[in-house]
């Protein structure tokens, strides 16, 4: 039924759980009894209507990603566990699916590394760390500062509990050293004490922050790292981009924005070597 107690979406990159033979399908796999109006009201929603008679596996991750948001979106559970669900997302789709989890009336268990994402959609956070599980109540952001603030307390309770064991060590070597049986009782007594904090001595754990790698070129390329001119990709003589011109210098960091559809990746496979533009040329610069 349309009404399910839990539901599983594994968002983990374009590895969606997906059967139907096309988009539309899909929801109807999902939303037995919907109509024609619904449906197509649903894939507006989701950026997905112009798509709707496509075969799922055709579509690009992020469109993907939207559909099985859709799926999970027509079952409307009471429990979601989203794995990595913005991978692949365009920026709007984001902020869509910001608002949707912001909105959402039951829980989700949200696995993601984008800490502006879960700021704005979590008020608690799990984190699994060196073998230990550590809980808060609020967003990412305020789970650092507590976890800032309990690192500190256990450095200073780790700390206190070392100096105190040195103390007590000290009485243990001075009564040994007097060598009488009622110094011997003492010392016993007092390394059962140490032996006893020793015991509950957990170092706390280090920053991470603090850890930096250095990474360097075995050689240096030229100033000119990328070269296109008019690059153009057709598939079945259906146009996706053209006139696409660029020049990346050494040093330069470049994003590459667009909406899910827009063939990023296929841009980015050319560039690779890994696929033939229809038009224009590029080259890579030495080294």
């Amino acid at each position: 039924g349309k009404r399910k107690n839990f539901a599983y979406f594994v968002m983990q990159n374009t590895d969606c759980q997906l059967f139907g033979d096309s988009v539309e399908e899909e929801l109807l796999l999902n939303g037995k009894g919907s109509t024609q109006e619904q449906r197509d009201d649903l894939l507006k929603l989701y950026g997905l209507f112009e798509w709707k008679e496509r075969h799922p596996a055709t579509l690009s991750g992020g469109q993907k990603q939207r559909l099985t948001l859709a799926v999970s979106d027509w079952i409307d559970t009471p429990v979601l566990l989203l794995d990595e669900p913005t991978n692949n997302l365009d920026i709007s789709a984001i902020e869509w699916l910001e608002n949707f989890l912001s909105a959402y009336r039951g829980s989700f268990i949200v696995i993601s590394h984008d800490r502006y994402f879960l700021d704005k959609v979590t008020n608690r956070t799990m984190e699994l760390k060196d073998r230990r599980l550590f809980i808060s109540k609020g967003n990412y952001s305020r789970h650092l500062e507590l976890r800032s603030t309990a690192r500190e307390l256990e450095m200073r309770q780790y700390l206190r509990t070392k100096k105190e064991i040195k103390r007590i060590e000290g009485i243990v070597e001075q009564q040994r050293r007097w060598g009488q049986e009622r110094n011997f009782i003492t010392a016993a007594s007092k390394q059962k004490q140490a032996d006893r904090l020793k015991a509950t001595l957990v170092e706390p754990e280090r920053d991470s922050s603090s850890r930096h790698f250095p990474f360097e070129a075995k050689e240096v390329g030229g100033n000119d790292v990328l070269a296109a001119k008019k690059l153009a990709k057709s598939f079945d003589g259906k146009l996706v981009f053209r006139n696409v011109d660029m020049l990346i210098k050494k040093g330069e960091k470049v994003f590459l924005l667009g909406d899910n559809g827009c063939e990023k990746t296929t841009l980015l496979n050319i560039l690779a070597g890994r696929m033939r533009p229809t038009e224009g040329s590029y080259y890579l610069g030495s080294h």
